[in-house]
């Protein structure tokens, strides 16, 4: 019994992990579809809102979150 809920955990954590990058990409997606609607002149500017990677938000995230551990 308590292989089968570390195994159930371990699978909880990695689709956890997955479902915040699929999230991500997804609401990354619809931001650029959405640019489809801007004036010509807006287009390329809305559409570079949208082109960062997950990696690199989630750096930038974990960049945050170090930041405001450090101030009080």
């Amino acid at each position: 019994m308590l292989v089968s809920r570390s195994w159930w955990l371990a699978i909880l954590i990695v689709l956890s992990g997955c479902t915040a990058q699929g999230v991500y990409e997804n609401a990354q997606k619809n931001g650029r579809d959405a640019c489809i609607k801007e004036p010509p002149g807006q287009y390329d500017e809305c559409i570079k809102r949208y082109e960062k990677s997950y990696d690199e938000y989630e750096q930038e995230r974990k960049e945050a979150l170090e930041e405001s551990k450090e101030t009080p």
